[in-house]
């Protein structure tokens, strides 16, 4: 009886984890393929990433710009103190500067396009 559950529990564990493997190669496949979806994605992210960390939240609306300023002036003045890595740098530029495009996309009913390799 209990190796039918555990054998039961082993099924139902690796479908998950097969269910979640699929969906992440379907979105890392999206994202290579559709630059404004990656472009969506990554905003995304720092929205996130901007509530957890720094609590501020942005809303994609042109008055989070000005949050955001804020934010990256102070993230500025501790690299000043303490200089990051470059490779952390381009992350933080990826992200930041895709939330900006994403406001921008937004109000101005425009699209990103990518314009370099760097994606």
């Amino acid at each position: 009886m209990i190796w039918r559950i555990l054998e039961s529990a082993g099924v139902v564990s690796g479908s998950l984890f097969v269910g979640y493997a699929v969906l992440m190669y379907r979105a890392r496949r999206r994202m290579r393929s559709d630059f404004n979806y990656a472009m969506q994605a990554v905003a995304a992210g720092a929205v996130k990433r901007a509530r957890e960390e720094q609590r501020i939240e942005l809303d994609y609306s042109p008055a989070s710009i000005e949050r955001l300023d804020v934010m990256l002036s102070e993230l500025h003045n501790r690299h000043l103190q303490n200089p990051m890595e470059e490779r952390e740098i381009t992350v933080l530029s990826r992200r930041w500067g895709a939330y900006i495009g994403e406001v921008a996309a937004r109000f101005g009913k425009g699209r990103a396009r990518r314009d370099a390799t760097y994606f």
